[in-house]
């Protein structure tokens, strides 16, 4: 059969761009009075005014609209359809042609502006109707006239007055007039005033100060006269404030409120299975084998043809079936999915998500059954059906009887199609069976905004439970009551991601648009008390961040009546899940609760007593950080012990904000202001500390914030946190010790060390703390000891700084010998000779640095340093060569003082020093021998040296009776008197 093709004539660029939007999403509505059956594909060919190509794409019909009334009053029918593939493609090619053409660019450049800003309004104002490069228009072209339906605009891409009908300044007028209130904003607030431009919470408009230290009020009097400085007064008065912290003396007996945060947004909405744990196969394959039977006795097969003698065993062989697959699933919900383009039947309830039949069967039996079910339910017209767990067997034979019924063309009886849903559905309510729910596809209400398959095909079921509900008259109140809350438990069951629950809860007014005497703020409520509790708190987040899209669209236009009905649905669903959540005592529910108060969501008194604190110091919080000058002052002129306990109460409010947003110039600017008033006044003796400074005991709490701060801060906010720190006093140390224990960041340790060395006995108390407990790390050991060897003093501290000569990490030990020599303890000449043969090169030449500062030795370490000179070498070249260097080293150190101890052993030594290493290697290679003669001679050359210090008339026979020899070893020994000057 040859492919339907039909051609879309566009005739301006502002009529293409009213459908866009929805082309962009993958749907198109074809407005005509003909329609193709559901599931038709056709080929269509847009042509665009102005542009040259025309474009091609292949849809598929997936709705029916007849005489369908919309927003406008006007009732119009045509078919939905959506793009197969998608209309990615179509316009990877269509919009690069769309940028050549002024008026289209124009256009796409403000609808992409518009959609990529995150809860921002697309704007795309009218433009001239006529015709660009206008193609001679043939109706008879296109399905219909193009009088598309007015799909529910998004406030976003809501179209403007022309700019010939509005002007320049009117549209300024508008956009700058502020939006009318809500009824919850008009509410009165007493004693706590509202301040401006709160739409969003405050916490996320503070702004950290400048980088560059704001000058205080006392440095701008020194700058300008009195009569000149003016100090802007802040928009909280002091009495506000008085009331504010008394608030929450009362609602807390003075205990702190406990912080809380907001859980984390959810992971992204799941998509369907693709495949199946073994579990989870497990799990299905009941269910599988009850479907596949399921379709035998509704198409009439096998044992469930109508004249077969086994056809009631077999009924009831597939109730059992049926209860035996569900398991634990409460019901059991079979839908037909054509979602872009793709037809097959999904099975909800079973799993925690939807999961399609020919997964559950296998392939090879799919093939079989499932295009059959799908032309059973394309030939009903069938978009899903339900089936509960709690069905009784008289019932369920019942739904099968009803569903085998011939289909409506098959008789002389038969009705039209479109009424044969309303039939069956009268059939199932007159033998008074709901434990089923049956949805036509004549039946389905018109869902305009672009949500997930499985919440439309959640909110047609309900749509069609509710209005069934009014046939069961013989029910009381309480009892339809109590059946709306199980249908809609029923219904959201599989829709467990805050995402899907969110649409369902924003979507519902279409449902009370089509369903006969259902209240709209009813059925919210309803599906409010209905969701999961676990659930709530993501799911209103997601919400709150819909609000401030339609918040933003009200500022724009505060008198479309679509956006401010859409804003108070919207706030009045928040306020309902805000209330259960109350009594619930959800966690996280007061920071959610201030937000809802500053949007306007909730007025000050429907708010909890703690959540009004937050929202109270939020509100100080906003205000000090713009009128800083106007708080420190109050503070300076602090007047009285009552005015003293109110201002600490606020401190005590507002100093966590300060520290969670930085604000260490602010903070310190406050503590600052306090200080005079502190010392010389009575004025804080209601807090029992006369004479101290109580503004700085609440950053007792932050070690770790002031820590991380300072790690991360720059020179001049690192001499800001230092001032706070020496505030803290021994407190501050501690401060100062996170920060080398845990900064990566070196300049950030020096600087820390560089403040410990100011700190004085508090930072000798924590150094020696650090230096007894084992546990510590290495690093913090090793910053320890260079602060030691500067604050340190006595044998105790030197006693604590030989401990870790025999630490694991060299450069520990490197430090501890450093250290020792720095407090002149009288037992860092053993411990440096002993050191001078550590395995460590840096180590040992730590100790032979150091040893080299002493002045004198005793007898007993030159005995000690005259043995090391006799060591053997290595035979490995680098090893020798460290070596050579070693003992050059030592035999400096040993004769370089003054009157050294047993100088003739020292001679002996060293003359048989020379001698012996003149004498050594004379079996190498020649390539050795060179490298050899090399360090023989650094050594020899060291010695003859240091026998000049200290030699005697011996060693002067010694040369003369070395240069009358000719051996290899004299000529050695000879060169290296040369070099000497001997």
């Amino acid at each position: 059969m040859k492919a339907k093709t039909i051609k879309l004539n566009y005739p301006s660029p502002a009529r293409f761009f009213k459908d866009f939007k929805h082309i962009k999403k993958g749907t198109i509505f074809l407005p005509s009075k003909n329609f193709y059956p559901i599931g038709t594909e056709i080929s269509i060919n847009i042509v665009l005014a102005g542009i040259r190509p025309v474009f091609s794409a292949n849809i598929v019909v997936k709705k029916i609209l007849k005489n369908h009334k919309f927003k406008d009053g006007k009732t119009r029918s045509g078919m939905v359809a959506t793009f197969i593939g998608g209309s990615k493609h179509m316009l990877m090619v269509l919009e690069p042609e769309m940028m050549k053409v002024p008026e289209y660019k124009k256009l796409l450049d403000l609808y992409k502006k518009g959609t990529a800003e995150k809860g921002g309004v697309t704007v795309i104002p009218s433009i001239d109707e006529e015709t660009v490069n206008k193609r001679k228009f043939n109706p008879e072209d296109t399905v219909a006239a193009f009088e598309v339906e007015p799909e529910k605009e998004e406030p976003e891409h809501k179209e403007q007055p022309k700019p010939a009908e509005v002007p320049d300044k009117e549209v300024k007028k508008v956009q700058d007039k502020e939006p009318e209130k809500s009824v919850a904003q008009k509410e009165k607030e007493p004693d706590h005033k509202e301040q401006p431009k709160l739409a969003e919470t405050p916490d996320k408009e503070i702004k950290k100060t400048q980088d560059k230290k704001p000058e205080t009020i006392d440095a701008q009097k020194d700058k300008e006269p009195e009569s000149k400085k003016i100090i802007q007064k802040g928009e909280l008065s002091p009495e506000w404030i008085k009331k504010a912290v008394a608030l929450e003396a009362h609602a807390s007996g003075d205990e702190e409120i406990e912080e809380e945060d907001l859980p984390p947004p959810p992971p992204p909405p799941p998509v369907e299975k693709k495949q199946l744990t073994p579990e989870e196969f497990e799990r299905v394959k009941p269910v599988g084998e009850f479907v596949m039977n399921l379709t035998r006795a509704m198409l009439r097969s096998g044992y469930y043809e109508k004249d077969h003698p086994g056809t009631e065993k077999a009924k009831r062989g597939l109730f059992d079936e049926l209860n035996s697959s569900l398991g634990d699933s409460s019901e059991i919900m079979l839908s037909l999915n054509e979602e872009s383009g793709q037809s097959g039947i999904m099975i909800f309830s079973i799993l925690e998500d939807p999961v399609s039949v020919r997964l559950v069967v296998g392939a090879g039996q799919s093939e079989i059954f499932e295009p059959r079910l799908q032309e059973y339910f394309k030939r009903k017209n069938l978009l899903s059906f339900t089936v509960k767990k709690n069905i009784t067997l008289e019932h369920f034979e019942k739904f099968v009887d009803i569903m085998c019924a011939p289909d409506a063309e098959d008789g002389e009886e038969a009705m039209e199609v479109e009424e044969e849903g309303e039939a069956l559905t009268s059939a199932l309510v007159n033998n008074g069976i709901t434990e089923i729910t049956t949805v036509f596809l004549e039946e389905t209400i018109t869902i305009l905004e672009d949500i997930p398959w499985r919440v439309q095909m959640a909110i047609q079921r309900l749509a069609k439970d509710l209005k069934t509900l009014p046939a069961f008259e013989d029910k009381s109140e309480a009892d339809l009551r109590a059946m709306k809350v199980e249908i809609i438990k029923d219904i959201i069951r599989p829709l467990q991601h805050p995402e899907f629950l969110k649409d369902m809860l924003l979507n519902c007014h279409v449902i009370a648009q089509n369903v006969k005497r259902l209240d709209l703020e009813e059925l919210e409520q309803t599906l409010v008390d209905a969701f999961p509790e676990d659930k709530l708190l993501q799911t209103s987040q997601i919400i709150s961040d819909d609000l401030k899209k339609w918040v933003e669209a009200k500022k724009k236009n505060p008198k479309n009546r679509e956006i401010v009905e859409r804003f108070d649905s919207i706030s009045r669903v928040l306020k309902m899940i805000s209330f259960r959540m109350v009594a619930e005592k959800t966690p996280g529910i007061r920071l959610f609760l201030e937000q809802m108060y500053f949007n306007g969501v909730v007025t000050y008194e429907e708010l909890p007593d703690d959540v009004k604190i937050q929202a109270d110091t939020t509100k100080m919080v906003k205000d000090l950080v713009q009128y800083p000058d106007y708080y420190t002052e109050i503070i300076r002129t602090t007047k009285s012990e009552e005015d003293g306990l109110v201002s600490l109460k606020w401190f005590h409010r507002v100093g966590p904000k300060l520290v969670e947003h930085e604000e260490w110039q602010l903070i310190l600017d406050l503590i600052t202001a306090s200080e005079k008033v502190a010392k010389e006044t009575d004025f804080f003796s209601g807090t029992g500390m006369e004479g101290v400074n109580p503004f700085v005991f609440f950053l007792y709490e932050y070690a770790d914030e002031l820590a991380i701060s300072f790690s991360e801060a720059d020179k001049d906010g690192r001499n800001v946190l230092n001032e706070i720190i020496d505030y803290l006093g021994p407190f501050g140390v501690n401060v100062l010790g996170k920060v080398l224990a845990e900064s990566e960041d070196r300049n950030a340790r020096k600087a820390a060390l560089d403040s410990f060395e100011e700190k004085g006995k508090a930072a000798l108390k924590w150094v020696r703390k650090t230096l007894d407990d084992k546990n510590q790390s290495w690093y913090l050991h090793r910053n320890s000891l260079q602060l030691l060897d500067k604050l340190g003093k006595g044998d105790d501290d030197a006693a604590r700084a030989i401990k870790f000569l025999s630490h694991k990490h060299a450069r520990v030990r490197e430090e501890a010998l450093k250290t020792l020599y720095g407090l002149n303890s009288e037992a860092a000449e053993k411990y440096m000779t002993e050191a001078i043969d550590d395995e460590d090169e840096n180590v040992s030449l730590r100790a032979l640095h150091t040893l080299s500062s002493l002045k004198s030795f005793s007898e007993k370490t030159m005995i000690k340093l005259i043995d090391k000179i006799k060591s053997e070498a290595p035979k490995e070249k680098d090893e020798a060569a460290r070596h050579a260097q070693k003992i050059s080293q030592l035999v400096r150190i040993m004769t370089s003082i003054s009157d050294p101890p047993v100088p003739d052993k020292i001679e002996e030594a060293l003359l048989e020093l020379i001698e012996t290493t003149a004498k050594k290697h004379k079996w190498f290679s020649k390539f050795y021998k060179a490298h050899a003669q090399k360090n023989q001679l650094l050594i020899i050359t060291s010695a003859i040296r240091g026998v000049r210090q200290v030699g005697s008339s011996e060693a002067q026979s010694f040369f003369e009776e070395i240069a009358k020899k000719r051996s290899a070893y004299a000529k050695l020994i000879k060169e290296a008197l040369a070099k000497v000057g001997i």
